[in-house]
């Protein structure tokens, strides 16, 4: 009994040491910096290790976190807290652009200063490439000055990139912006999309090149796309909002199945599709097959093939028409583009195109007014070689601003576009052609200058009737209080005709609608240019 007592004692003061020894608590550090959270750790008598992060979108030197705990935790005996602590450093900023690194430290409200680095291959080409006066970790808050500079690497090598899917649009862009000289080769492949990258010729992507090094790249081509005779876009419509239609055309004397064909449309510049269109059923031979938008004119929805809410475009959107394997063989407007030229018309293909083409020209068009939707479901359509007065202006005055007609005698020219008439168009008041600038005769003689008076003279010389008429979409009297209208002999107008043989330019304003034979009288004085252009006529054959 007198051993027992004494190893009772001792185990009960044993205890009493244990009791009295507490587990420590960590404490909440938040918003405290790198001294305070050292100084309360160390008050409690906590075993600590600090570990950085380097967040700029949050505050410098200052508590983030304890890892894998949270405040109020108990720590065991022997482990150590380990707490993490924010401190902003220069951080190493490979792959980084100049605009990048700017953006990144306006958070910090230091300013950017660039050292181009040249001739470091070392890094991208135009990205960061180190620091003028630090290194890689060194404390922003040490740092006293607002600017710090960079430098950036300027390579005199170019890294080829990976043009894998790419097409030719996307190839040239991303070429041209790397400054790389390059040549296309074709190799057929009707498997594979028309001019998509197959391959450079004796590169890989990630190989370095000089500078001025030209770059061969293999594209694709197929067989089909130079037929002849190939299904292709014969009008398109648009009319604004959802009226908006495109046919296309069987040019073969055999049915084409159409389970191979859509329509893609690239919207606002794109050079990939943003919508597409499949096509279903069948084209006969000689026939034409309709696509329309269901909430469009009702009329052309009675003809169509097929309706579809995706067929929405404007006049700087590209329309496709593409086959099996994604090739397109016929496109309007072009790739790329962001002009609008093509809208609020209806367009119709000439009658002697036969095929597709995959490089858009506005030469194979021709241009009417938007309501004149009844050449749809057949072609092709004979455009109109020449258009006629209209007499339902000569009901009204000159002046009159739904446009007037009056009927004049022929006094004198003045040059080749401008003439007297009587009565009320003499002296100050004579007539100015509109749509038309012939070559001056006075003071001065220009090129061109004689020859048009001369045929300006002979046609009103020699005819028998004779109108003015005043356009509604203009003045009809200019600052000089000279009348401005279209002349008109013997039914033929003569502003036209000075464009059509070359003695003017074309002068006509889209702004002026006037409308004959279903067509705006600007497309009128476009096609005259255009004529005389293509036969080397007057000033455009000097």
């Amino acid at each position: 009994m007198k051993k027992i007592l004494p190893i009772l004692a001792l185990m009960l003061i044993t205890l009493a040491g244990c009791v009295s020894t507490p587990q420590k608590i960590l404490p909440d550090l938040f918003g405290l910096n790198t001294a305070q959270v050292e100084e309360l750790l160390n008050d409690e008598k906590i075993d600590f290790e600090i570990q950085e992060s380097n967040d700029f979108s949050k505050k410098d030197n200052i508590f983030v976190r304890y890892v894998d705990r949270v405040a109020g935790d108990e720590l065991p005996k022997g482990e150590r807290a380990i707490v993490e602590i924010n401190v902003h450093r220069l951080p190493d900023l490979t792959g980084k652009t100049e605009n990048e690194i700017i953006e990144l430290f306006n958070v910090l409200k230091k300013t950017i200063s660039t050292t181009f680095d040249e001739g470091n291959n070392d890094f991208a080409n135009l990205t960061w490439s180190g620091y003028v006066d630090y290194e890689v970790g060194k404390k922003i808050s040490e740092i006293t000055d607002k600017n710090i500079a960079i430098k950036i690497a300027i390579n005199n090598l170019t890294t080829l990139p990976d043009l894998s899917g790419k097409n030719i649009h996307q190839i040239e862009r991303e070429l041209t912006a790397l400054f790389v000289e390059y040549e296309f080769v074709y190799v057929q492949d009707d498997t594979k999309e028309a001019d998509t990258f197959n391959s450079y010729v004796d590169y890989e992507a990630g190989d370095a090149i000089d500078d001025g090094t030209k770059v061969t790249i293999n594209l694709y081509t197929n067989s089909f796309i130079d037929a002849e005779k190939s299904l292709f876009i014969s009008k398109f419509w648009d009319n604004g909002g959802k009226n908006k239609a495109v046919e296309i055309y069987n040019p073969l004397t055999s049915d084409i199945n159409l389970a191979d064909y859509s329509l893609a449309i690239l919207s606002n510049g794109s050079l990939l599709p943003t919508e597409t269109i499949q096509l279903t059923g069948v084209i006969e031979a000689g026939s034409t097959y309709i696509i329309a938008n269901p909430e469009g004119n009702r009329s052309i929805l009675t003809k169509a093939g097929l309706s579809s809410t995706k067929l929405v475009f404007d006049g700087n959107d590209v329309i496709q028409l593409r086959y099996k394997n994604q090739t397109y063989v016929d496109i309007i407007s072009t790739i790329g583009s962001t002009v609008f030229s093509l809208t609020n018309e209806v367009y119709i293909r000439q009658a002697n195109i036969t095929a597709g083409q995959r490089r858009f020209s506005f030469e194979q068009w021709d241009e009417y007014i938007p309501t004149f939707v009844q050449p749809f479901g057949t072609h092709p359509y004979a455009r109109p070689e020449s258009f006629s007065i209209d007499m339902q202006f000569a009901g009204r005055e000159f002046g009159n601003p739904l446009g007037g007609m009056v009927q004049v005698t022929f006094i004198r020219v003045a040059d080749g576009d401008t003439a007297y008439f009587t009565p009320g168009f003499e002296d100050n008041a004579r007539i100015r052609f509109i749509g038309v600038d012939t070559p001056e005769t006075n003071p001065e003689v220009q090129p061109g200058g004689l020859a048009a008076k001369a045929y300006t003279e002979n046609a009103l010389k020699n005819a028998s009737v004779i109108y003015l008429q005043s356009d509604p979409f203009t003045a009809w009297i200019d600052t000089y209080g000279r009348h401005i209208g279209y002349v008109w002999a013997d039914g033929v107008m003569l502003n036209y005709e000075l464009v059509k043989f070359g003695h003017s330019a074309n002068y006509m304003s889209t702004e002026n609608k006037l409308v004959y034979e279903n067509r705006y009288i600007y497309r009128w004085f476009q096609d005259a240019e255009q004529y005389a252009k293509d036969n080397k006529l007057g000033i455009h054959g000097l």
